[in-house]
């Protein structure tokens, strides 16, 4: 089961044609290849009810997924909380976005996407605005805790306040899909960031943990990119005329065909090597140190993946003593016995004790008083214990002094996680992130290369290489590492328009200038 709800404003004064819009993303939504069952919310009521009501009454499985489409005007609380007006005879009530998401956080166990398109009154006027509404719909929704995957387009209210230019162009896209290829929620944001940027001048996405398909590969179709040969791309001089046109080769599997076809120079770009394989990062003894930082290394792969930070030690090797009970009162039976859950007074193991409690200190904003508990969790484990529980509790260790801006720590933490758990993909997207805003441009290669790794299919493998390419061009000015992601994606898809031009346009701006005169 694939379903779709669907919760639009019916705004005052719309005209015929922007009512269209709705019924046409219905419509194309419910086609056979996005084949999702659509379901109308009423406006009127509450909408989270509803929502729990429906998903109460299928029952969706964690191979189900659930897609959330709002449309309405925006508000926002004097504390910065979100809400959704649907009813348009009550501008000033809406419905709390994150009541909605936790409804369909419980009521929804596989992949869930919410689609948010909004009008905001103040959007344009405040230039912080976008920024509040974004960090207001992330607080609500929580992408990477509750799993729920994140499109958010808002615009100013206007005179054509009700069109719907997102689903619009959610609906062109969907046209414009070949027949038996995926799109991800990631894929459709990448395609639409410049295409909106006039009309929905704030869009942002947020990724969960799994991405969202809103049409879904064929099961057992092969995948078409992997059998054929990339068309080879040429840089014509400036003073050369287009070549003449070549005869279409046949079609394959309905592969789309490259948006314009080049003279083979062989120099400046070269046909695409065979699939590389993907392996764990090596053992700490076989990191490779000799990376001298120059452009030629940034364009080339390591010989050996290297670590963001050697350890010093191995995991757990400094660790605190447990803790001992001090008294009789206490809830403590011994480092190994059970004692009391903080919240329901039941016994429970030592690890869970200090979990529980680090994860409530955590929220309350104690994070020395977190990071301390999860400590505890770490020294009754010991050495020797678990490594899957140990390098979640590193991981969560590595989070919190993250936000405490504690980096060369977190990042430590981190690689504790990994060394214990080498595709433990929270631990590098975190380790991703932080090194990233450090600029820590070494680091940032070692937790792509990891992360990239660690995912479990191709399709997630070529949207985060899209993703790597276009920060190491913008926020990192390295055009010779973005060239090669770009090619290592192209590998993936030969034909894909998107990465065949960028790879063309990095091989342009690699060239050196015409000479003058």
């Amino acid at each position: 089961m694939r379903l779709s709800i669907t919760a639009i404003s019916a705004q005052e004064g719309a005209t015929s044609a922007s009512l269209a819009t709705p019924g046409q993303l219905k419509g194309r939504l419910g086609r056979e290849d996005a084949a999702f069952e659509v379901v109308d919310a009423d406006p009127g009521r509450d909408l989270a009810e509803q929502i729990e009501s429906l998903l109460a009454g299928r029952g969706p499985t964690s191979r189900d997924p659930v897609m959330l489409y709002v449309a309405c005007p925006a508000l926002l609380s004097i504390d910065g909380e979100l809400f959704l007006s649907l009813d348009p005879s009550s501008p000033t009530v809406g419905d709390a976005l994150a009541d909605v998401a936790a409804v369909l956080r419980d009521g929804a166990p596989g992949p869930k996407l919410i689609v948010l398109e909004l009008v905001d009154t103040k959007l344009g006027l405040d230039p912080t605005r976008a920024e509040v509404l974004v960090r207001a719909a992330e607080a609500a929704t929580e992408p990477a805790t509750n799993d729920i995957e994140l499109l958010l387009g808002v615009r100013p209210r206007s005179a054509e306040a009700s069109s719907l230019p997102l689903a619009q162009a959610i609906i062109a896209e969907l046209d414009a899909l070949p027949s038996g290829r995926t799109l991800t929620t990631r894929g459709l944001y990448d395609r639409l960031a410049s295409k909106l940027r006039e009309s929905v001048p704030c869009l942002h996405h947020a990724r969960a943990k799994v991405s969202f398909e809103l049409v879904p590969g064929r099961p057992g179709r092969r995948d078409s990119t992997s059998t054929m040969p990339a068309p080879r791309l040429d840089v014509l001089p400036r003073s050369a005329p287009p070549p003449a046109p070549s005869p279409a080769p046949p079609r394959v599997e309905e592969s789309p065909r490259p948006v314009a076809t080049f003279r083979e120079v062989e120099p400046l770009l070269a046909p695409p090597k065979a699939p590389r394989t993907f392996h764990p990062p090596p053992p700490q003894d076989e990191v490779d140190l000799t990376w001298t930082d120059t452009g030629e290394d940034w364009g080339s792969m390591p010989r050996v993946i290297p670590l963001a930070r050697p350890l010093a030690a191995p995991p757990g090797a400094s660790l605190p003593p447990p803790p001992m009970s001090t008294g009789a009162t206490s809830s403590h039976r011994g480092t190994d016995g059970p004692i009391s859950s903080p919240i329901s007074g039941r016994e429970i193991s030592p690890v869970a004790r200090y979990t529980i409690e680090g994860e409530l200190l955590a929220s309350q904003g104690d994070t020395d008083g977190a990071i301390a508990s999860f400590r505890k969790a770490l020294s009754v484990l010991g050495p020797g214990g678990d490594p899957h529980s140990r390098a979640d509790l590193y991981a969560r260790i590595g989070e919190l002094r993250a936000r405490y801006g504690l980096a060369e720590d977190a990042i430590s933490d981190f690689e504790k996680a990994l060394a214990l758990r080498p595709g433990h993909i929270p631990a590098l997207e975190s380790l991703l992130l932080l090194c990233a805003s450090e600029r820590d441009w070494r680091g940032v290669m070692s937790a792509e290369e990891r992360l990239l790794a660690a995912l479990p299919s191709d399709t997630l493998r070529f949207e985060r290489l899209i993703e790597f390419a276009s920060r190491w061009e913008g926020e990192a000015d390295k055009p010779a590492r973005a060239r090669l992601l770009f090619e290592r994606a192209r590998e993936m898809r030969p034909h894909d328009p998107i990465v065949l031009e960028q790879i063309r346009r990095l091989t342009l701006k690699s060239l050196p200038p015409a000479p003058r005169g």
